[in-house]
């Protein structure tokens, strides 16, 4: 995660929080309770940085964290080319070949024939990947 891209999550938490002081002051029964505001306000923050930091990612090109490679488990990796919403990565350490397609990665052998699929997981900023198994052969 770069400098801008820990501001930007610093500015939607901090958006968030100024709706939700707006919306208790707003709902009868809560501007009186400050403790309940502040929880409303920490509710939007937190709400906003999961739900619309995916889509400023997007907007400006951002990709999310690599997986650990699948042959040598490091997370180095240079990137090859960023074609959005596709970049293709090598890993550093033994030349593993993955390619990102928006939300999923695909892991290349060395013929370039896909042989592992990996999934963004929600929050999809945060870069977790989950396996996807193979289809089953009937």
């Amino acid at each position: 995660m770069n400098l801008f891209q820990v501001l930007a999550l610093n500015a939607l938490f901090l958006i968030g929080l100024a709706f939700g002081g707006l919306f208790s002051l707003v709902w009868p029964g809560i501007h009186a309770d400050n403790d309940l505001r502040a929880g409303v306000a920490l509710v939007f923050g937190i709400g906003f940085v999961l739900f619309f930091n995916w889509p400023i990612y997007r907007f400006f090109g951002w990709l999310p964290g690599a997986p650990t490679c699948p042959r040598c488990g490091s997370r180095k990796y240079a990137i090859i080319s960023k074609n959005l919403p596709a970049a293709e990565y090598k890993c550093i350490q033994c030349g593993q070949v993955i390619l990102l397609k928006d939300k999923e990665i695909i892991v290349l052998d060395e013929l370039g024939n896909s042989y592992q699929q990996l999934k963004l997981k929600w929050p999809y900023f945060l870069g977790q990947w989950r396996k996807i198994p193979p289809p089953a052969n009937p």
